[in-house]
């Protein structure tokens, strides 16, 4: 609370300025599949407020590999289940919660990654770092500024600041700042986080020169108290929750992490008529810097006699310009540092103690150098709306310095300098890569992908080389923007063991493995049909690399898992809906990767515009998945590793909520795990975590924009 009054006043000083109300819900990047189509864009930006002057804010999302023109979406403010404001329910995916907001949790459904990129395979604070990839990159010519601020429950605090505009033409700058404070409910719990991004993207006039840049800072800080010692119905009749027996009295996990990213396009081509093509850049670049005005969507919207679409443009039906593709290159520097520090070393909660017996400071220190240089033919960015062709290829490579080790100099050797060198390792990989996708009727997409990993320097590990490949089919019912149809897909990856799976040292921990390559081979097909989305998967493993409480092991057998999800939202008598999610997994193995049955999250709710000026939804949301055997949690590593002791799960989580919009700001009130205390004690989905009990939060969002 000590900060509060800094915010206020920040918040008051915002408020001063000549800027109107509104809000948007932060989102992780989606597929574009799941895109709304145009008219429906235009339709939501009418009823949330749109006009030709105001009420529409374009971004974009960086993409890895590809090139081309930016896919713009616009910021959506619907207010539906505005209350999900926990980063562990994003996307509406299923995670652990253990007990507060910002500690490392684990995924309670399978996700299919074929990510071959180097990664040291330890990122126990994914779901809350800032990215060049999860970042929205803006396009719009006045300022645009979003307030959010969550109070909730034993003083947990929320709150982010964004700030973005266009300085020049085509080029926007914004920043972004992200804090959590949640002190939590059981002693050593508390959480803090900082997150900061400056951002920027630059587009030229005649549309041939592309730009994206940042820099993005990551400080995450969770104290550990490694869960509860006494089982959790005792810990239910302690009135005060912070005296409740814990493993760990005086450990914590530390990230620190900078980035700098930037990547640069140049589209080569012939123009064949410089006056109509002078005519096609001076529209298309205020349909650009009008994006607020509502009249530029820059992908396949039909503006007066111009037909703007992937780089192409036609004006009096005559072809401005022969496109030859893109040149790109990114360029990605990272630095970050892991570490672990207990301060009152306890033997009985570690498998052994290597080098002192009083304290741990573990220590990682990664450092990333990422070139990625690559030749576009086409627009492989926006989906629906592109050539016949698209096809891009090029290559990526790594350069990277992993250092593990503690943080103090042994001072017993003679060479206190040698302990360090004995424990760096030195990776440099080059990816060659390529990508394919066919547009037939802009129905029928055919799409396959290949990458190629080998190691530059193998020094004395086994395995050097790896690679995956991917095809895909999707068919779409109408050529309108619909999103309707049907998609099946494959995908195998041979990859290379993570270097955290191979090597790591530290005063309780130490391994040297030489692992195989693990194999993944994966089918999948689903459909999106009336408002249903369908999906359902297989994925079988070989030569699985998995976490023991002491070491990594590699698995020889052969298992699959099977993965269906349902999704849907249902409206009743117009102002009753039933937003669920259904997930049923079948894992083959007994011992590895174990995953509930069965998990559902439906919220059930009255939707409807009270006094005929605001939006209004009322109702209850519950979450529930089979009894398993939850992954345990180890402080040290940052992990969770797999047991077959204890079963967690089999209750249900109920929260009563309040959504609302008053003008353009968001409101939310919402009554966490209504049933603690009425149907029994079990409400821990990690082993010695036990969920917060009933709690009060509310929230509010505002977007500002003139």
């Amino acid at each position: 609370m000590k900060y509060l009054p800094k915010y206020l006043i920040l918040i008051f000083t915002l408020c001063l300025s000549n800027v109107a109300l509104g809000q948007y819900e932060y989102t992780q990047p989606a597929d574009t599949t799941n895109v709304p189509p145009e008219p429906e864009r235009r339709e939501i930006a009418s009823r949330e407020g749109g006009s030709a002057n105001r009420g529409i804010v374009y971004f974009f999302y960086e993409n890895k590999f590809n090139v081309g023109r930016p896919d713009l979406q616009f910021i959506d403010t619907i207010k539906t289940l505005f209350h999900r404001y926990n980063p562990i329910m994003r996307n509406n995916a299923f995670r652990a919660d253990r007990g507060n907001m910002g500690l490392i949790v684990d995924d309670l459904e399978f996700s299919f990654r074929n990510d071959l990129l180097f990664s040291y395979g330890r990122s126990p604070f994914e779901l809350y770092r800032f990215t060049p990839f999860n970042t929205k990159f803006y396009q719009n010519t006045i300022p645009y500024v979003e307030l959010y601020y969550v109070q909730g429950g034993e003083r947990k605090q929320n709150f982010r600041m964004l700030f973005t505009q266009n300085v020049l033409r085509g080029l926007n700058v914004g920043a972004e700042y992200n804090v959590i404070m949640a002190p939590g409910v059981y002693h050593r719990s508390s959480t803090r986080h900082n997150n900061v991004r400056v951002f920027s993207n630059f587009i030229s006039e005649n549309q041939r020169y592309r730009a994206v840049a940042g820099y993005f800072f990551n400080h995450f800080q969770s104290n550990e108290n490694g869960g509860i010692t006494i089982p959790l119905q005792s810990a239910a009749d302690f009135s005060n929750k912070q005296i409740v027996p814990i493993r760990l009295l005086q450990a914590e996990n530390v990230w620190r992490e900078n980035t700098f990213y930037i990547r640069q396009s140049y589209h080569f081509g012939i123009n064949r008529n410089r006056r109509q093509n002078r005519i096609q850049n001076e529209v298309l670049n205020d349909n650009l810097n009008d994006t607020l005005n509502g009249n530029g969507y820059m992908n396949g919207i039909e503006n007066g006699e111009l037909k703007i679409e992937n780089g192409y443009s036609e004006a009096n039906g005559v072809n401005q310009r022969i496109s030859f593709g893109s040149l790109s290159h990114s360029l990605e520097v990272q630095r970050f540092r892991m570490m672990f520090n207990d301060r009152q070393l306890n033997p009985e909660n570690y498998p052994a103690i290597f080098r002192d017996s009083t304290q741990t400071r573990d220590s990682t220190f990664v450092e990333l150098i990422r070139n990625t240089l690559s030749w576009n033919i086409g627009d492989v960015t926006s989906f629906r709306n592109s050539q016949f062709l698209n096809l891009s290829f090029g290559a990526t490579m790594d350069l990277a310095r992993v250092r593990t080790g503690d943080v103090i100099f042994d001072t017993l050797k003679s060479d206190p300098v040698e302990y360090y060198r004995n424990f760096n390792r030195d990776f440099g990989y080059l990816y060659p890569f390529a990508n394919l996708r066919l547009n037939f009727r802009d129905r029928y997409f055919l799409s396959a992908g290949i990458m190629y990993q080998t190691r530059l320097s193998t020094r004395d590990l086994r395995t050097f080389t790896g690679f995956s490949a991917n095809a895909r089919f999707d068919y779409f019912f109408n050529q309108a923007r619909s999103n309707d149809g049907f998609f099946a897909e494959a995908n195998f990856t041979d990859v290379l063991p993570r270097p955290f799976q191979q090597f790591y040292i530290s005063n309780n921990f130490r391994w040297e493995n030489s692992f195989t390559n693990p194999q993944t081979l994966h089918f999948a097909a689903g459909a999106r049909w009336r408002g249903f989305r369908l999906r359902s998967e297989i994925a079988t493993f070989n030569n699985f690399i998995y976490l023991t409480p002491t070491n990594f092991a590699q698995s020889n057998e052969t298992f699959s898992i099977f993965k269906t999800s349902l999704e849907r939202t249902f409206r009743f008598w117009r102002i009753l809906a039933l937003d669920t999610r259904l997930v049923y997994q079948h894992n083959t193995s007994e011992t590895i990767m174990q995953l509930p049955t069965f998990s559902t999250r439906s919220a059930l709710f009255f939707d409807f515009i009270l006094l005929g000026t605001t939006p209004m939804q009322v109702g209850f949301e519950a979450f529930y998945n089979t009894p398993f055997h939850s992954r345990f949690f180890n402080p040290a590593l940052g992990m969770f590793y797999d047991q077959r002791q204890l079963q967690t799960g089999g209750f249900v989580f109920a929260d009563a909520f309040l959504n609302l919009r008053i003008a353009r700001a968001n409101v939310f009130f919402r009554m966490s795990n209504l049933g603690a205390n009425w149907w029994g004690y079990n409400y821990m989905m990690t082993n010695g975590y036990p969920i917060a009990y009933r709690t009060f939060s509310f929230g509010v969002l505002w977007r500002f924009y003139d």
